[in-house]
């Protein structure tokens, strides 16, 4: 737990450090990634919206304005459903599992 307090911070001074989109969208394309490989090995329910990934995009989002947050996290969330390197329908099942939480 205070491994996950110093991660939250880490992230959320880098969001306030450096508030562009394109740093912002890395940050969540990064978490939205960690995320989705929990969610295909089990490690995390998709019921659950309190992974440790989660919590750490949850804190960014909050500590950038509404309006580069809105945007960075619209863009990492296309960019993933059209993720080139995957067959096409999985890119899209696998962003459905995210919003589905």
């Amino acid at each position: 737990a205070n491994q996950l307090t110093v991660h939250i911070e880490n992230v959320t001074t880098i969001a306030k450090t450096i508030p562009t989109i394109s740093i912002s969208q890395h940050i969540f394309i990064h978490l939205l990634r960690e995320e989705i490989v929990e969610i295909e090995k089990g490690i995390s329910q998709p019921e659950s919206p309190s992974s440790d990934h989660l919590r750490m995009l949850i804190a960014a989002h909050t500590a950038l304005s509404p309006s580069i947050a809105a945007e960075a996290l619209a863009v990492a969330v296309l960019s993933l459903a059209t993720d080139s390197k995957e067959a096409p329908a999985q890119p899209i099942e696998r962003v459905r599992a995210l919003l589905r939480r």
